[in-house]
C-alpha cells in the first residue's frame, strides 16, 4: 500500500502549519504582553 503525496497536500499542509505557527506566536507574545497588566490589576484589587 503506497501513500501518494501530491503537491496539493504539501501546499495545504504548509498553510495549516503557517496558521498554527501564527496562532501559537500570538498566544505566546500576547500572554507576555498582558501579564504586567494582570499583575498590576491584582495588586490594585488586593487592597
Amino acid at each position: 500500500m503506497k501513500i501518494k503525496v501530491t503537491e496539493n497536500w504539501v501546499e495545504g499542509n504548509k498553510v495549516v502549519r503557517k496558521q498554527h505557527t501564527v496562532s501559537m506566536m500570538t498566544l505566546f507574545f500576547g500572554s507576555g504582553f498582558a501579564a504586567p497588566f494582570f499583575i498590576v490589576r491584582h495588586q490594585l484589587l488586593k487592597k
